[in-house]
Parts: structure tokens; C-alpha cells; sequence
């Protein structure tokens, strides 16, 4: 905004954009489009708008870039110059694509869905480690064949919203999600950020005759989601030193049947904070009031299960002792008797985590969760790569003194 504060008319002599024709930019001033304008006629404590566009040019670079240029004026007072500057990353754009064959996304572009990306049936997308992809409201990534990201504990893979500007970092439900359809074989996510989706990561579906969807989320963290963390549906699902906070229905629902393996997670939300409207773990084998054919099994261990609900995991058919679910040494705020009287799960005491208001996740020195946990021998390192000792810490984290 242009704005004369003196109670006299002014005229500005030109407007112009430094770099003209040449420039990343155009400008719009005072309705008209155009990078020059002359003689502009502005009345005492009147205003006039410029709006700007950038429109980057591909630069064929594998780093962010910064467009630079400059907005002059021109009055009876001499040059005044208001300085623009944008940051740029080249990208691969993405229109409804069907991915068949083997393909794979590296890190050298940004790879940006505009519309829906499917992975085709016998077809496999490879995510290779740091790379970013970007989608819009209500677009993601479908997969009907396999999907495998493998981030690492220096460079994650990152899905995100297609917003740069910080005020966007941490919106929820700027994008779909990934999709794993029913009967999607050997899906494996590893060192991955989802966040400021609709559900991270939905697998499978509510039909009764879906074969059932394998996958295996590792190493990754599932936050700021307008509905769930993880959807899973007649799903044979392990994950491990995952990080799930910042919903608004649930951070996992674990539907209709499937095999459940989750050791050493983090699943934590305040609802004073982020409203929400479910537990923090939802096992539902109850499809509109008739009990699915599918069975329900699994492990759930080393677990930190903590919000601000009474009862975090909640199982809408079978009680939750029914279930035929190993719960061992997992922290779980609960007021059902099953975790309250068991010797083996710690219920309703608190993880004291170093700051989870400002999502610090890490457990202070006085931690009842240091050392509480199983050794699970798959996996040796926590959340950010750094070696367990035995016993485990619960949760994501292994606490290390500073």
C-alpha cells in the first residue's frame, strides 16, 4: 500500500519495476497491470494498492534460490525504492499422475502435487531420503501397488501442505494424505515427516471383502492432522519409534480386524491445546453394530500413550482384556481396570516429557519412563538415531543426558 499521509495532493512522477520485462516479477498498480506507470495523481491522505506476483523461471538448481528486485518511485523528492525478495525451489509438478513401473523421487526437486498421484497395481514409488514433496487441498498420494520412503535420521523424507510462508507451518488439513489401498503388499515408510494433512496416512477400507493391506511405518512422525494421525482398516501394520501428535478425531484408529505391532511410540495430545474428539488409540472391530469377521491381534509395547482425555485407548466392540492384543510396559492414561490393576503397563503416570506445549517430546532426567522398557531386538535406536541402551526407554525418545 502507497499511502500520502500529507493533507495535499501529490503526484508521483513514475512507478516502475527495476527489473521491467526482464524481472521474476510483475505488478499490479492501482488495478491496472502493469511494471511502469507514470504520472500517478494521489490525493491528501489517500492510498493506492500494488500487488505483486512472482513468477520464478526454473533454474535447473537442487537448492533454494532467493529472486531479488525493487519497486522505485519517482516524485519531486528524488528516488525512494522498496526492496522484494522471494525464496524459490525448482520442482517437479504432478497432474493426476499414474505411476507404473518403477520410479523413483529424489531430493534434487521439490515434487509437488496439484492433483492426486496414483501408484498403479503392480507399480512402485521409492521416496528417496530428503526429499519434499508438497500437495493441495485435498490431494495426496493414492497407492494401489507399493510405496517405500526411506529418509534417514540426517535427511527425512517430508510431505507437507503447499504453503512456504511460515505461518503455514503448522495448519492442519492443508493436503489429503497418503492412501494405501486395500491389499497394497510390503508398503514401508522410514525417517518420514507427514504432517498438516487431512489423515496422515489412511491403509485399507471399511469393506468386509478387502484383502488386507500390509505396512510398516518407522521412524516417523505423523502431526498436525485435521482428522487422524493413522486410519488403519483390516490392516497388518507395525511401526516403531514413530512420533503421532496434534489431531482432531484420533491419533491411531485401528479398524476392522488386522495385526497390530507397535513398539516404542509417542502418541500425545493435549486437547486443551488441539481439540480433538477421540482417544489417543481407537480399536474398533465393530462395523455399524455388527462385529467384522476379521480378527483383531497384536503387540502393543513400550508405548507412551498420554493426553488429557480420562481414557486414551478405547475399544468400541470387545473390552479392551478381550482383546487379542499383548499391552506390556506401556505408560497409557486409562481408568479402565484392565490397565489400572496390571502390574504389566503403567497407567495414569506421567511420561514428563521436557515440554510437550512447545512439541519437546524428550523426557527429563526424572522420567518414570527411563529404563521401563522391553528390548525389542529389530531395532536398537530411538526417534532421532541415537543408540538404546537396555532396558529401553518408553516411547520415541531415549533419554540421553545433556
Amino acid at each position: 500500500m502507497v499511502i500520502n499521509p500529507s493533507e495535499k495532493a501529490v503526484n508521483i512522477n513514475q512507478i516502475k519495476l527495476g527489473g521491467l520485462s526482464t524481472s521474476d516479477y510483475t505488478l499490479i498498480i492501482n488495478g491496472q497491470q502493469t511494471n511502469i506507470s507514470s504520472n500517478v495523481y494521489l490525493r491528501g491522505k489517500d492510498s493506492l494498492y500494488i500487488l505483486i506476483n512472482a513468477q520464478l523461471k526454473k533454474k535447473d538448481l537442487t537448492t533454494p534460490f532467493l529472486i531479488s528486485d525493487s519497486i522505485l518511485f519517482y516524485t519531486g523528492k528524488g528516488e525512494q525504492k522498496i526492496y522484494l525478495t522471494a525464496w524459490g525451489r525448482d520442482a517437479v509438478y504432478y497432474q493426476g499422475d499414474t505411476i507404473k513401473g518403477n520410479v523413483t523421487w529424489d531430493s534434487t526437486r521439490v515434487r509437488f502435487i496439484y492433483k492426486t498421484v496414483f501408484v498403479a497395481a503392480g507399480s512402485t514409488l521409492t521416496i528417496e531420503k530428503g526429499t519434499e514433496i508438497k500437495a493441495t487441498k485435498g490431494n495426496g498420494l493414492k497407492v494401489a501397488g507399493m510405496l517405500i520412503v526411506r529418509g534417514d535420521s540426517n535427511a527425512m523424507v517430508k510431505f507437507a501442505g503447499p504453503r512456504l510462508d511460515s505461518y503455514f507451518n503448522d495448519i492442519p488439513g492443508q493436503w489429503k494424505g497418503i492412501t494405501i489401498l486395500p491389499g497394497s503388499k510390503n508398503n514401508q515408510i522410514d525417517w518420514c515427516e507427514i504432517k498438516n494433512a487431512e489423515t496422515g496416512i489412511s491403509a485399507g477400507n471399511e469393506e468386509e471383502s478387502a484383502d488386507k493391506t500390509e505396512l510398516k511405518v518407522t521412524n516417523t512422525i505423523l502431526k498436525n492432522h485435521s482428522r487422524s494421525g493413522l486410519m488403519a482398516y483390516h490392516t497388518d501394520l507395525t511401526m516403531w519409534n514413530c512420533l503421532v501428535t496434534n489431531f482432531a478425531a484420533t491419533g491411531l484408529e485401528l479398524n476392522l480386524g488386522g495385526k497390530y505391532l507397535l513398539f516404542n511410540n509417542t502418541i500425545y495430545n493435549d486437547s486443551r491445546v488441539f481439540s480433538r474428539k477421540g482417544p489417543l488409540i481407537s480399536i474398533d472391530n465393530i462395523k455399524e453394530g455388527i462385529s467384522s469377521s476379521f480378527n483383531t491381534e497384536g503387540e502393543i509395547k513400550n508405548n507412551i500413550i498420554w493426553g488429557t482425555e480420562t481414557d486414551e485407548v478405547i475399544s468400541t466392540g470387545d473390552k479392551i482384556k478381550d482383546l487379542n492384543i499383548e499391552f506390556k510396559r506401556n505408560i497409557v492414561k486409562s481408568s479402565d481396570t484392565f490397565f489400572t490393576s496390571d502390574t504389566a503397563n503403567y497407567a495414569n503416570i506421567d511420561p514428563l516429557f521436557k515440554d510437550a506445549g512447545k512439541s519437546i517430546f524428550e523426557l527429563k532426567e526424572n522420567s518414570p519412563s527411563i529404563n521401563k522398557g522391553l528390548t525389542i531386538p529389530f531395532f536398537n535406536t530411538d526417534l532421532y538415531g541415537r543408540v538404546r541402551t537396555e532396558p529401553y526407554d518408553l516411547g520415541a525418545f531415549e533419554f540421553y543426558k545433556p
